[in-house]
Parts: C-alpha cells; structure tokens; sequence
C-alpha cells in the first residue's frame, strides 16, 4: 500500500521532447522580471517564482544561443503555444 503522502513524480522538460526546441531561460514559465527602483547599478531583476526557489535569482543564463541548465524549468504559455500537441498534452498552465 502506498505511503499517503507519496508524491507524484516531478515531470521534467527535455529539449528531445519538443525536437528543435532549446530550453532558454527567458522562455520559462516560472521566470518574472522586475526593477527594483533603490538599485542604481543594475536595476533589472531576473527572480524564479517556483515554489522550490520562490523568489531567489533565476540561475540564468539570459544570453544568446545558451541553454539553461535548471532542472526547474518549464516552458511558460508563449512558448507552449509554438510546440507541437503531443508536447504540450500534460502540461498545465495557471
């Protein structure tokens, strides 16, 4: 019999499971940018909303043609819209 609190197992997207499609930071569902107005140097704020890094720094990277390393990372609706069905069967957006 399983334990009552089992959970379920997290799902993790893969570049394979949507053929070209890389897996960029500024594409991901959890991401939310902001300014912060008291910072001078670099106002510009990159935080991860996900419950497990809620509000910490996305670990990036945002430049051109790198992927993101982040095992967190799921595409946000933009994105998802672009993928083939059988990609974003099982997904869920809030």
């Amino acid at each position: 019999m399983p334990s009552p609190i089992e959970a379920d197992a997290m799902r993790v997207y893969t570049p394979a499971m949507a053929g070209s499609t890389t897996c960029m930071a500024i594409d991901c569902r959890w991401l939310r940018r902001t300014i912060e107005s008291g910072q001078s140097q670099n106002p510009f704020r990159t935080l991860c909303t996900h419950i497990v890094r809620d509000g910490s720094d996305c670990v990036g990277p945002f430049l051109e043609d790198m992927e993101t390393d982040c095992r967190l990372w799921e595409p946000n609706e933009r994105l998802a819209a672009r993928l083939p069905s059988s990609v974003r069967d099982g997904w869920q957006w809030q």
